[in-house]
């Protein structure tokens, strides 16, 4: 059955024309898409992204994801599997937002506004910052810049350094050093920040193991 063309956008990805939709998010945790091509209506790309945070599934996803398809071997009008679903979990660039929250860590780590750099994260019911030991049944590595940092009291923060079970924090309104070993579940709860990330992409797990 043929994608409805109300609701739906057209982009063109190496001459080949498609009409792509993002599905409605019933249940919050998913955000899910369909790409259909224009000429071969029969062959189409589906998937989905498992975040319950601020996710735009933009036109330069979409690009991406075909892309990605088209390295798979996926071609419309000539592959013997019409219907494709693509594993969004790793090597799509994207923006998204990353809660963090001070964690004991061993070794320096750094994140700093407008760089680039790679990352510990993870995931539950939204993307977290990873500080401490890495879990490898649950942490997970990407690279991605840091566009935007905030503070709700605080405002705009431009740096944080953790060494050890310290950690420095500079902003427009603030500069100050936070010792793990005394802060409460209160003050946890209190310092963790919104980070705006761009060009997020997660790593393939051979690049950090």
């Amino acid at each position: 059955m043929a994608m409805p063309k109300k609701g739906s956008r057209k982009i063109t990805v190496n001459n080949r024309e498609y009409l792509w939709r993002v599905l409605a998010d019933e249940d919050l945790y998913y955000k899910s898409f369909i790409i259909e091509s224009v000429m071969h209506q029969d062959y189409q790309l589906t998937g989905y992204f498992e975040y319950k945070r601020e996710l735009v599934i933009s036109p330069s996803i979409i690009q991406q994801i075909i892309s990605k398809a088209e390295k798979e071997g996926w071609v419309p009008g000539e592959s013997s599997d019409k219907r494709l679903c693509i594993d969004t979990s790793s090597g799509l660039k994207i923006k998204t937002t990353a809660l963090w929250k001070p964690d004991l860590f061993k070794d320096k780590q750094i994140l700093q506004k407008g760089i680039t750099n790679n990352h510990y994260f993870y995931d539950n019911n939204g993307l977290h910052f990873s500080w401490g030991a890495f879990d490898v049944s649950r942490d997970f590595c990407a690279s991605c810049k840091v566009e935007e940092i905030s503070h709700e009291t605080y405002g705009e923060i431009n740096y944080i350094e953790s060494k050890g079970n310290k950690f420095i924090i500079k902003g427009e309104n603030i500069e100050t050093t936070l010792d793990f070993n005394t802060l409460s579940q209160n003050d946890i709860v209190f310092w963790e920040l919104k980070v705006k990330l761009s060009n997020y992409i997660v790593l393939p797990k051979k690049n950090y193991y």
